[in-house]
């Protein structure tokens, strides 16, 4: 495997690492307590779990106010701690049904199948219907955030691009008004024309080159975006994820990543400026010295441990 396979791999890698710690978050599991307390509070006949003690001293009225205050806090995106118990006692109901944060990721396995590019969510519970509604609402509710957030991530990219081209534009534009507005000596002013006329087309020769980047950004997000499509029928489907062991050297790998991220950015923001690609190129070259001696160490191993999981 060369060098540069060994980054396609690491890379892929740690794309799947980071889908698996972004559905495993704490924001996403409060997210789904919530949609199972209310579940259990609205349908009392079609309850996954009988209702616990601290649900059955509520009163009819209380148990409205208690739906209510789930749903709000739904809305706004947020986590629930024990500071959430005011008149209505919203974290201990959570957990007196199991529905915490905690008790549900006890249960809950998302892991990638070995070196496949499936993913697999596992709740364990006794009833069938409860594992089925948690795995397909945590599933569900991944793709749609995630999906929302990579348009977001290319609607920027594209903005900064746009700017880029206009400013380069209005520059032009500014040229040639000078140009035809100059009113000097015959000499003068053909020599004043010529020197217009290499400045308009240095500024035309650098539009050309950001609507070039533009374009093959363009091109690049109409790939991630049927890249994310077919990520999300598999997320949809059947198909497993099996958590991989981490090393220092994927720690390192997912850091220098972030930095080359963070890099590109501000390389379009500034412009295309010299020093930010710098950065960039630099940052590359130590990455691949790290995938060059995971390489010669892999190559040094006689044999492969097995992994945790089997299919």
């Amino acid at each position: 495997m060369n060098a540069e396979q060994n980054m396609d791999y690491f890379k892929l890698s740690q794309q799947f690492g980071n889908l698996l710690e972004m559905i495993k978050s704490k924001k996403r599991i409060s997210l789904l307590s919530y949609k199972l307390i209310l579940h259990d509070l609205q349908n009392p006949d079609e309850a996954f779990k009988p209702y616990s003690d601290e649900i059955k001293k509520l009163s009819p009225d209380e148990i409205r106010q208690a739906i209510s205050e789930y749903q709000e806090r739904y809305q706004a995106n947020t986590l629930i701690s024990v500071a959430d118990n005011g008149k209505i006692k919203l974290y201990d109901i959570l957990k007196s049904t199991g529905y915490d944060d905690k008790s549900i990721s006890e249960k809950l396995d998302v892991f990638r199948n070995g070196e496949s590019d499936f993913i697999k969510i596992v709740f364990t519970s006794p009833n069938p219907r409860l594992s089925v509604f948690v795995v397909n609402t945590l599933s569900t509710d991944f793709i749609n955030y995630y999906t929302g957030l990579t348009q977001n991530n290319q609607k920027q990219s594209l903005a900064a691009l746009d700017t880029i081209v206009r400013a380069k534009q209005s520059e032009l534009q500014k040229k040639n008004s000078a140009l035809i507005n100059s009113s000097i000596s015959a000499a003068s002013r053909d020599a004043g024309a010529s020197s217009a006329r290499q400045q308009a087309d240095f500024v035309n020769q650098q539009i050309s080159e950001a609507q070039s980047q533009k374009a093959a950004v363009i091109r690049n997000i109409s790939s991630l975006q049927g890249a994310i499509a077919e990520v999300n029928n598999k997320l949809s489907g059947s198909g497993g994820y099996v958590t991989p062991s981490t090393s220092k050297d994927n720690s390192e790998i997912i850091n220098i990543d972030n930095q080359l991220a963070a890099a590109n950015k501000r390389w379009v923001n500034n412009n295309f400026r010299a020093e930010d690609k710098a950065t960039i190129d630099s940052l590359q070259r130590v990455k691949s010295r790290i995938i060059a001696r995971r390489r010669t160490i892999r190559r040094q191993c006689n044999s492969y441990p097995a992994g945790p999981y089997q299919r």
